[in-house]
């Protein structure tokens, strides 16, 4: 990873913060986004220690032109790209049958087409340089399955919509040197059936299997240095959230109970 360069949205807190230091600490150049400034300027004294290979812009993920503009920033500043983080997410707690064309817009704005307008912008550049990457898509528990009890209609189905995307990515680029690793990093038959397992209704994913899954992912990360690194940073937030900078306007759900899941942020519908 040493040199190599990731550009990493919603990294002002949170996952993306975690990701963004375990990046810098094994080497990488990293670019952090987030549509927050005050979550910028506390991640810029959080990263203070690698100096010039961390870059801070604002975006607005949905800002098609500000995505293109932020992919060449970052080859200006840094060169090719290796690994593409699309991180940034919001929470919508709106019943799917009461929820207006607002809501719609908004939660599928920022979870689905945020991650498509970084694929969009930064995949063509990554298979082109030839040096090989790996895209990683940040979703939720709640795209396992619908929490009943939190009425998030709306944010399980980009959350859902997520993790397919990323399965069907990891399929399109499989015999190239971009790797995406799919929801759970094992073979699409087994995706399938663990997902036919997760029972109906508000019942979480049960603890045992996250950790089995988390399990094969540690595993299978020995032989590959990206998702490696990813591991090391959801572990440190996981050990501990609040020291990574999250807010109250940011907060990283460690307890599944709460079927929150990660990198959510809380934004009102006129401030994306």
């Amino acid at each position: 990873l040493k040199g190599k360069t990731a550009f990493i949205t919603g990294a002002g807190a949170g996952i993306g913060l975690a990701m963004a230091k375990a990046f810098l600490q094994e080497g990488m150049n990293v670019v952090v986004a987030d549509i927050r400034q005050k979550h910028l300027d506390e991640a810029s004294s959080s990263l203070a220690f690698a100096g010039s290979r961390a870059h801070f812009i604002q975006l607005d993920v949905t800002d098609r032109p500000g995505m293109e503009a932020a992919a060449a920033a970052t080859q200006e500043r840094f060169g090719n790209v290796h690994l593409l983080c699309n991180n940034a997410g919001i929470s919508n707690h709106v019943r799917a049958d009461v929820a207006t064309y607002g809501d719609w817009d908004w939660v599928m704005g920022v979870n689905v087409m945020g991650v498509g307008n970084g694929l969009v912008a930064f995949l063509p550049g990554m298979k082109a340089h030839g040096e090989g990457g790996h895209i990683v898509n940040t979703a939720s528990i709640g795209g396992f399955q619908v929490a009943a009890a939190l009425r998030t209609g709306a944010y399980a189905t980009t959350k859902f919509a997520v993790a397919a995307l990323t399965e069907a990515l990891r399929n399109d680029l499989a015999g190239g040197k971009i790797g995406c690793p799919g929801h759970r990093g094992a073979d699409d038959a087994g995706a399938g059936a663990e997902r036919a397992r997760v029972p109906a209704g508000p019942r979480p994913l049960p603890a045992a299997r996250d950790a089995r899954r988390l399990g094969e992912q540690r595993r299978q990360a020995r032989d590959d240095p990206a998702p490696r690194a990813v591991g090391l940073a959801v572990d440190a937030q996981a050990r501990d959230p609040d020291g990574l900078g999250a807010s109250d306007e940011l907060r990283v759900v460690v307890d599944e109970d709460r079927l929150l899941g990660g990198g959510v942020e809380r934004l009102e519908p006129g401030e994306v």
